[in-house]
C-alpha cells in the first residue's frame, strides 16, 4: 500500500478486516468515494484508487462494468475527452455518510420486533439473514429475536417475498419488549462497547488526518491517499453504528464526534480539490 513518509497519518488497518474483505467490498467503497467527493476523487485519481483498492486494473474495471451494470454508476466524457465516473441520479447514498439524517429522525415510541424460526440444520441460510438484518441496522436481542425502532414493513415484505420466510417468521409492533426500558434495550440489542472502540481509534487517528491536510505542497496523490484511508476508516467506525434517533442514543456515544471529524476533514479534501484542479 502506498504510503509518504512525510505524512502524519499511517495506512488504517483492523485485525477484522484481511486484504480479501476489503477487497470483496471494494465496489461499495468505490460507490461511497463518488457519492461523497464527486468524480474529480476518482476519475483523476483513478490508477492511485485501484492500486488499494482492487488486486489489479481488471479487477477495478470488472468492479465498474458491475456497478453499470446494476444503474449505480454512469461514465461520460469530460471536455478534455477523459472519461468521468458519476454515480447514477437516484442512487441511494450509504446511511454512514448522512448520519445525522438518522440522529434527527423522529421516533414514534414503537419497536418493530422481528422473530424467526429457521432449524439449525439451515445453518447458512440462518447466517445470511442475520447479515441482511445486520446490514439494516438491528439490534439483536437474543436467540432469533432482532428489533428496530424504525418501521421496517417494506423491508419484511421484500424478505417474505424473495425467501418465503412467511413460515418461519412473524414480525410486531410492541411499546415494551420483554418487559424492559428502551435503554436496557438499547444496551443489549447493539454493542455499544465494540461500536465505541472503533469509533475511539477512528477520533485517535483524525487528528493526523487534519494535519496532512494543512500542507501547503500537498500532491494529488498524497490528497488521493489521504481521502482513501479517512473514508475507509471512517466507514468502519460507522459499519456498526445503528444509527437510532437521539432520544435513544447512550450516554458516552461517540458517533457524533466521529461525524464532526469525518466532516472537517471531508471539507479540506473538497478545498485541495478544487486547488488541484
Amino acid at each position: 500500500m502506498w504510503h509518504d513518509a512525510g505524512m502524519s497519518s499511517v495506512p488504517f488497518h483492523h485485525p477484522d478486516l484481511s486484504v480479501t474483505v476489503l477487497r470483496r467490498r471494494a465496489s461499495e467503497f468505490l460507490l461511497d468515494l463518488l457519492a461523497y467527493y464527486g468524480e474529480a476523487a476518482v476519475t483523476r485519481g483513478r490508477s492511485l484508487l485501484w492500486s488499494d483498492c482492487f488486486s489489479s486494473r481488471r479487477a477495478y474495471e470488472g468492479a465498474v462494468w458491475r456497478l453499470r451494470k446494476k444503474g449505480s454508476v454512469s461514465i461520460s466524457r469530460g471536455k478534455d475527452g477523459r472519461r468521468l465516473l458519476r454515480v447514477a441520479p437516484g442512487h441511494e447514498e450509504s446511511a454512514a455518510l448522512r448520519p445525522d439524517r438518522y440522529w434527527k429522525r423522529r421516533w414514534d415510541g414503537w419497536w418493530r420486533v422481528l422473530v424467526y424460526d429457521i432449524p439449525e440444520d439451515e445453518r447458512s441460510f440462518r447466517n445470511g439473514l442475520r447479515k441482511f438484518l445486520a446490514r439494516l441496522r438491528m439490534g439483536y436481542l437474543q436467540h432469533s429475536v432482532w428489533i428496530s425502532p424504525w418501521d421496517i414493513r417494506p423491508d419484511y415484505a421484500d424478505l417474505q417475498t424473495s425467501l418465503n420466510l412467511e413460515s418461519v417468521s412473524f414480525l410486531f409492533e410492541a411499546r415494551t419488549v420483554l418487559g424492559r426500558t428502551s435503554s436496557d434495550l438499547v444496551l443489549e440489542a447493539w454493542g455499544f462497547e465494540q461500536l465505541a472502540d472503533a469509533q475511539r481509534d477512528y477520533l485517535a487517528a483524525s487528528g493526523a488526518y487534519l494535519r496532512d491536510l494543512r500542507d501547503i505542497g500537498l500532491t494529488r496523490e498524497q490528497l488521493s491517499a489521504v481521502a482513501r484511508q479517512e473514508m475507509m476508516h471512517y466507514l468502519h467506525a460507522m459499519a456498526a453504528d445503528p444509527l437510532l434517533p437521539k432520544i435513544l442514543i447512550p450516554a458516552g456515544y461517540q458517533g457524533f464526534r466521529v461525524f464532526e471529524q469525518h466532516c472537517r476533514v471531508s471539507e479540506r479534501v473538497q478545498h485541495w480539490l478544487k486547488v488541484l484542479e
